[in-house]
């Protein structure tokens, strides 16, 4: 046999592990092991190997929620960015609109200027607007907006 001291050392060991154990016959047996003295080192070196896997599995599975986690706030920041960008055109739109109404002879480039962005921005914009189009040609004509009815 093994002295009291590796007895008392063995049986702490034995006890982490089990502890340790999610896996309840593994758990029990060695419980049982423990308290009447039939388990053996290959006995805790079997229930430590579980005990490890078992939290491996679980660290993995952490892991695996703090991964989908992770692109789930990606995902989301993403869709946040896409409502901004969309409040954003709305905004410019709204903007465009309301320049052309208070002058129907204004040039993309004046617009454009006063908005803050490309001339080729306002055309994209404008040419996307089924309510506004451009009569005439030239300097020699001006926008029109069709208000929803």
């Amino acid at each position: 046999g093994i002295d009291e001291e590796k007895r008392a050392t063995y049986r702490a060991a034995a006890q982490a592990a089990g502890t340790l154990l999610a896996d309840d016959s593994i758990r029990e047996d060695l419980k049982k092991g423990i308290e009447d003295g039939t388990s053996t080192m290959d006995d805790l070196n079997h229930a430590l190997s579980v005990a490890t896997s078992e939290r491996q599995d679980a660290q993995d599975k952490v892991d695996k929620d703090q991964f989908l986690d992770y692109y789930a706030t990606q995902y989301q920041a993403a869709e946040s960015d896409e409502d901004s960008k969309k409040a954003w055109v709305d905004k410019l739109d709204a903007q465009i609109v309301d320049m052309i109404r208070k002058d129907n002879k204004i040039s993309t480039e004046k617009i454009a200027i006063a908005l803050g962005v490309s001339s080729k921005t306002i055309k994209r914009h404008i040419k996307e607007m089924y309510n506004v189009s451009y009569i005439g040609r030239g300097f020699s004509g001006h926008w029109e907006i069709k208000d929803d009815e």
